[in-house]
C-alpha cells in the first residue's frame, strides 16, 4: 500500500458549510462528484492525493475517539490561518489540536 486514498465522514447536512470552510483552511478544495447522484447524499473534497468524503446523515455516527490527522504542507501557515479562527487548542514542535466546538458539535451530532 502506498497512501489512504479517502475517509469518509458522516456530517449533518446543515453543517456542510462549515465543514468546507474547515477543510478549506487546512487546504481541502471540494472535487466534482464521480456520479450526479450523489449530490444529495455527499460531497468530496481533495487534498494533495487524499480525498474526505462528506456523507450526510441526520444523525451521524461519530466513534468518541475518532479523529482525522492530516499531514500539512505548510504546518506554520496554516497553523497562523487556524490561529487566527481560534481553533487551536495544543500545539507541539509538530502537531497541533484543532478544536472548533460549533464543527465538533455538529460532526458528533451534539457534543454539548
Amino acid at each position: 500500500m502506498s497512501s489512504l486514498h479517502h475517509v469518509a465522514l458522516e456530517i449533518k447536512p446543515d453543517d456542510l458549510e462549515a465543514c468546507l470552510a474547515f477543510y478549506a483552511l487546512v487546504g481541502f478544495e471540494e472535487v466534482a462528484l464521480p456520479d450526479d447522484r450523489l449530490v444529495d447524499e455527499a460531497r468530496f473534497l481533495q487534498g494533495g492525493p487524499t480525498q474526505i468524503h462528506l456523507v450526510f446523515a441526520d444523525a451521524p455516527v461519530i466513534p468518541p475517539r475518532a479523529h482525522p490527522a492530516l499531514l500539512l504542507d505548510d504546518y506554520e501557515g496554516t497553523l497562523t490561518r487556524l490561529r487566527g479562527e481560534r481553533m487551536i487548542d495544543f500545539v507541539s514542535q509538530n502537531e497541533m489540536v484543532i478544536v472548533d466546538p460549533d464543527l465538533l458539535a455538529g460532526l458528533a451530532g451534539g457534543l454539548s
